[in-house]
């Protein structure tokens, strides 16, 4: 598993550097998303089993991304990770790219989670502040999570800012036994 996370960040991060440097940071990211749709195709997941050669795999790829006119790069990439048996691990490193885009770009992800459907004034009060106080560009998801009583859960990276009502009990248990 930590091997994995090396790998995927390693990929990652070398995508990420050759699309910087060629300007086509948003191209790269569209090239993993479609290699991971590939990928996950039933059909697919057949040929990337032990049975087929690297080689046969990449020529299946290949024919599907025909149309998207692939660089020199991203041949190279799709090679590498299908010499490698690696198409397994397309969803994390994609997932990894976005993250490292959104770092360079300044741009953190939230997630706040809620017991109920938040007004449009709540959520305006809610991103208003988290800009104010974070300093940088937001991209907020707001979910509804019915195991939570009441209140709501702010998500941002891993940290976990906690307003629910459980939380708030647990408070008030600990500093009432003191």
């Amino acid at each position: 598993m930590i091997l994995n996370k090396k790998l995927i960040y390693s990929y990652s991060k070398s995508i990420f550097e050759i699309a910087l440097k060629q300007n086509n940071i948003s191209r790269w990211k569209k090239f993993l998303k479609i290699l991971l749709y590939i990928s996950i195709q039933k059909n697919i997941k057949i040929f990337y089993s032990n049975f087929f050669n690297s080689n046969k795999l990449y020529k299946i790829f290949k024919f599907f991304l025909n149309d998207f006119k692939m660089t020199n790069y991203e041949k190279n990439f799709l090679k590498i990770i299908c010499e490698n048996n690696r198409i397994n691990l397309l969803f994390e490193i994609l997932k990894k790219y976005k993250i490292i885009e959104n770092k360079s770009k300044n741009i953190i992800n939230i997630v706040l989670k809620s017991s109920n459907e938040l007004t449009i004034y709540q959520k305006n009060i809610i991103i208003s502040i988290l800009k104010k106080n974070i300093l940088k560009t937001i991209n907020i998801k707001f979910v509804i999570d019915p195991n939570l009583i009441s209140g709501f859960l702010i998500l941002i990276n891993k940290n976990v800012i906690d307003y629910s009502i459980k939380n708030y009990l647990k408070y008030l248990k600990n500093f009432l036994q003191t």
